[in-house]
């Protein structure tokens, strides 16, 4: 099933609905009768899906997962479609992403319902970068989600205050521009500077560069 197979895969980072302005989407599934807390989507699916006398129940359901395609990342909650005004035009200089301390990326799953998230950015010149954070050491895309997306389909949306900016990622293997990125990153945050002068605070860790789509 399809949409089985799609929800299962996007509840691995473990969607947190209620949240801010998703909240009201609680009270909507709660009216019949489904308890969000504990459960991923698909698990409120099937369970819906499996009363099929109860077709009201299934349709809220769908409809709470589809109304949800309007929320954006919430710190470490994630979100789908970000909206905002699209830039085609080549960037030269990215300076002006010092302004922002977070930014979301949308990413682009198979099953082509977004998959957004909020990360730190820094950047050098025409060079963006992005770091993505392990629990423990891996190798790429190791366990993070949206990593594992971006490395089958590395067509991204960047968004930074209202715009949006159609990028590419990349991983960053080589070791001159690793340390360069990383240089960017400690300039502009405490966290990443500690990491960078103690390797003891250091967590395991890579850098994705968004570069421009060819």
């Amino acid at each position: 099933m399809i949409v089985a197979r799609a929800l299962a895969e996007y509840s691995l980072e473990r969607y947190a609905l209620a949240t801010h302005s998703c909240s009201w989407i609680l009270l909507l599934a709660d009216s019949s009768s489904a308890r969000l807390s504990g459960f991923s989507l698909l698990s409120i699916l099937n369970e819906a899906a499996l009363k099929t006398e109860n077709n009201v129940k299934l349709i809220t359901i769908m409809m709470a997962v589809f109304l949800l395609a309007a929320c954006e990342p919430q710190d470490r909650t994630p979100g789908m479609w970000l909206s905002g005004e699209r830039v085609e035009t080549k960037v030269t200089d990215w300076s002006f992403s010092d302004e922002f301390n977070e930014i979301f990326v949308q990413t682009n799953p198979w099953y082509g319902i977004p998959f957004s998230v909020t990360v730190v950015v820094a950047s050098t010149g025409d060079k963006v970068y992005v770091p993505s954070i392990y629990a423990e050491p891996a190798d790429f895309p190791g366990s993070k989600y949206w990593n594992n997306v971006i490395a089958d389909s590395p067509d991204v949306v960047l968004k930074m205050g209202d715009k949006l900016y159609p990028r590419r990622a990349r991983l960053v293997t080589d070791v001159d521009e690793f340390e360069m990125a990383y240089e960017a990153l400690a300039a502009k945050y405490e966290f990443w500077r500690e990491g960078k002068n103690n390797p003891d605070k250091r967590p395991p860790f890579v850098l994705i560069s968004m570069d421009d789509r060819k």
